[in-house]
């Protein structure tokens, strides 16, 4: 896996091909709440969201070379439905 880094600062540019990214192991926090909602026949609806918050840092490397090092914040909203049947 190849990645290309190329960042502008205050007009001049850093640019490298990194041949390796890692990414560190954080824990986080996560929001949920969701609803089951029963319906006729057996059938229910269950309704669920999720807002995770998670930071990590991002190496990526040339031959063993540190190129460059980012944080990032991660806090994606994951929203799930399912349908259910009682037999």
């Amino acid at each position: 896996m190849v990645a290309i880094c190329s960042i502008a600062t205050s007009g001049a540019t850093l640019a490298g091909a990194a041949d390796q990214v890692k990414m560190s192991n954080e824990f986080g926090i996560a929001l949920q709440a969701g609803v089951d909602v029963p319906l006729s026949n057996g059938f229910g609806l269950s309704l669920d969201a999720k807002k995770y918050f998670v930071s990590t840092n991002a190496h990526f490397s040339n031959a063993g070379v540190e190129v460059l090092s980012t944080r990032h914040k991660l806090d994606p909203w994951v929203l799930s439905a399912g349908v259910a049947y009682r037999f």
